[in-house]
């Protein structure tokens, strides 16, 4: 029993954690909203043993749809899929912080025809690698490209 209260206080801390490092992020971005597509994809997951046992979402439902590679896709769609169906989890305990559309790495570094580079999600990974620091047995990763 105690180990279950464990591992469920666990669980709360990160999901607590998951979402202070959105909302930190979204406080600090430096892109302009158009669609909301990018600002709906934010989101945070924890996994136990490879099922995603809590998650939150910076929208409630699909907003407007964008074109991307011939597909319509919303931000909350793209971090829905993401944290249900992509994400591969660890064994053990995982916390993931993601931008689910996949023009967030263009902005962020600067790709494509872009000018100069924007913050999408650097703040996020920084604090995530923090966090991390602060875990015991604990390791960072980024996932980039749909890869980590």
């Amino acid at each position: 029993m105690a180990k279950k209260n464990r591992i469920s206080e666990l669980v709360d801390f990160l999901s607590k954690e998951g979402q202070k490092i959105v909302d930190n992020e979204l406080s600090k971005v430096t892109y302009t909203y158009r669609t909301l597509n990018l600002r709906d994809s934010y989101g945070w997951g924890v996994y136990l043993d490879g099922k995603l046992v809590n998650k939150g979402y910076t929208a409630n439902s699909p907003g407007i749809k964008k074109k991307w590679e011939n597909e319509d896709i919303t931000g909350y769609d793209a971090i829905v899929e993401f944290l249900e169906k992509k994400y591969k989890p660890h064994p053990g305990m995982d916390l993931v912080v993601v931008v689910a559309m996949p023009y967030g790495q263009i902005l962020q570094e600067g790709g494509g025809s872009l000018k100069k580079k924007y913050e999408v999600i650097a703040i996020a990974q920084n604090q995530m690698k923090t966090l991390s620091g602060k875990i015991k047995g604990s390791t960072f990763g980024i996932i980039k490209d749909g890869k980590y």
